[in-house]
This record gives structure tokens, C-alpha cells and sequence, in this order.
């Protein structure tokens, strides 16, 4: 009986050093897609900086949603949002299509020119969290 038990927490051992090395490797190859994705996204907006349809402003933040590569066609899908003070816009969804020469297929480009202006409010907050519970839980 005891060495089933022994057997039984090897095997479990060993599972889970399996499934964190897994977990280690997934997290690992996205970091990697985002830190290829970033750069892409960047110049695709600084572009459109130099074409005068957006601000520098208006690029300096932004989040990725999404994005996966096709196994199939080889196309990498980068799907990503404005952002202001680190909080993703919505509306603001864009995205770009590139080819597995580098080749930009196609984009689409939802950012809003002169964000700030549009934001009120934008400094500090001008409910306390307290308050803010208080009036949900109202």
C-alpha cells in the first residue's frame, strides 16, 4: 500500500512539473508574439503620425487585445486598442494583417485624433472609492 501511495505522488509530481513547464513555455511564446506584434503596431501608427491623421499623443498608448497567427495562410492578426492613462478606449479597435513575408495585408485604424480633448475629467478622480462603492451599492 505504501509504495502505491509513493508511486501515486510520483506520478503527480511529475504531471505537474509537466504542467508548469507547459505553462512556462505558453506564457513565454506570447511575450515573445507581443514584443514581434509591438514594433509592427508602432511604425503602422507613426505612419499615420507623418500622414497628419493622428497625433504623437495619440500613439503613445495603446494595448493589444488580441492577436494569433494563422496556421493555415501563415497571416499574423494583431488586434489593439487606443489607450489613455493605461485604460483601453473603446471604439477605438484596430488591427493589422501581415503576411509571412512582412508584407502588411491589410489594416484598419479606429484611433481618435486629438484624444485628450475628448476626455473629461481626465486628472484626478473627483469621487473618492468610497463614495463610488456607496453609490452601487445604493
Amino acid at each position: 500500500m505504501r509504495i502505491q501511495v509513493l508511486n501515486l505522488f510520483k506520478k503527480r509530481k511529475k504531471y505537474s512539473s509537466i504542467a508548469v513547464f507547459g505553462m512556462a513555455v505558453l506564457l513565454n511564446s506570447s511575450m515573445i508574439k507581443a514584443q514581434q506584434a509591438d514594433p509592427i503596431i508602432q511604425s503602422e501608427l507613426e505612419k499615420l503620425v507623418n500622414e497628419d491623421k493622428l497625433l504623437n499623443e495619440d500613439i503613445s498608448s495603446w494595448k493589444i487585445s488580441s492577436e494569433h497567427k494563422s496556421s493555415l495562410s501563415g497571416i499574423h492578426h494583431i488586434y489593439f486598442n487606443q489607450a489613455y492613462n493605461g485604460i483601453e478606449i473603446k471604439g477605438t479597435e484596430s488591427s493589422i494583417h501581415k503576411m509571412p513575408s512582412g508584407e502588411i495585408l491589410v489594416k484598419h485604424n479606429s484611433f481618435v485624433r486629438e484624444m485628450a480633448r475628448h476626455i473629461r475629467n481626465a486628472g484626478s478622480p473627483t469621487i473618492s472609492a468610497e463614495d463610488a462603492i456607496q453609490a452601487v451599492v445604493r
